[in-house]
């Protein structure tokens, strides 16, 4: 599954050396290589899920190469098409919409059926909505794009205890990663398995941690990095603001776009029951209530 993950050797950091190794031990030359090369000579059978939306990073494997591994490889191709998810209420219709809003060919308003999606003036409200959802039936989390520092991450790199201390402790210094209309928030404590923390419905995670994860309802905050250009209907990013070095490292600016948009839809249709948003800069926000209903 998530195919379009599957790493080629670019912007690794300290998983160069492993993914070196690997190469050399299956008789790869690392610098043309990518997993999809492990998996094809590993298995004799193979399937395969790969959405080119999804793709949100430099390391992952790209569609016109995962296309000429695949026919060079030798084996018998079969190509099918996923039609349809039912992970989202909402359906294919919003899944659909939300591409055409972000990419900006929407041009009218839908009231998606049997979904919760609205938009927040006042981010803490949206935020604290999230919250309530979270104690009536769980799984309710917030994300955001990667447009703030993670200042508090914690600097022996070991994930904290499964409880609330460090992130009390965070709080009682007046430390913080994220600031909104006067109000603080801090990044997800860890990557891993931060859905299932005791502290996720008090942090904000990013696509790092919810990727993969279904939740009931998932408020999504644009960041400071994206914005509406309304001269040229498009949305734009400004690098300035924008602090995942795993993607914008080595890549032009249109290429960190498309990770950029492709991760806020990703997140975007994260949640099953609904979707709340949020947008920082105001021209965004703006254009977003042309097609979400407010709250």
């Amino acid at each position: 599954d998530e195919a379009h993950r599957l790493f080629k050797r670019k912007n690794l950091g300290q998983a160069f050396k492993n993914f070196d190794t690997t190469c050399k031990e299956l008789g790869f030359d690392s610098k043309t290589a990518t997993q999809l090369d492990w998996i094809i000579k590993q298995g004799k059978y193979n399937v395969l899920f790969y959405d080119e939306d999804q793709s949100i990073r430099s390391t992952d494997i790209e569609y016109s190469q995962f296309q000429t591994t695949l026919k060079d490889s030798g084996k018998k191709l079969e190509n099918k098409q996923l039609n349809t998810q039912m992970r989202c209420a909402g359906g294919d219709s919003f899944i659909k919409y939300i591409k055409n809003t972000i990419h900006c060919t929407q041009n009218t308003f839908e009231d998606i059926a049997n979904y919760d999606f609205r938009i927040f003036d006042d981010a803490n409200s949206m935020i604290e909505h999230i919250r309530d959802l979270d104690r009536e039936m769980g799984l309710c989390r917030t994300v955001a794009g990667y447009a703030w520092e993670w200042k508090t991450k914690p600097k022996d790199k070991k994930a904290p205890k499964n409880d609330m201390d460090a992130y009390n402790a965070i709080v009682a210094s007046g430390d913080y990663d994220i600031s909104i209309q006067g109000h603080h928030y801090i990044w997800n404590l860890t990557t891993a398995d931060w859905i299932s923390r005791m502290d996720s419905p008090y942090t904000i995670g990013c696509i790092h941690t919810t990727q993969g994860f279904d939740l009931n309802y998932v408020g999504v905050i644009f960041g400071r990095e994206i914005d509406y250009d309304k001269e040229n209907n498009c949305l734009k990013v400004d690098l300035s603001c924008f602090y995942d070095s795993a993607v914008k490292n080595g890549c032009k600016e249109e290429e960190v776009k498309r990770y950029i948009i492709n991760t806020y839809t990703t997140i975007m249709a994260r949640g099953i029951k609904g979707c709340y948003v949020y947008a920082y800069n105001p021209n965004l926000q703006e254009y977003l209530k042309k097609y979400i209903r407010e709250y």
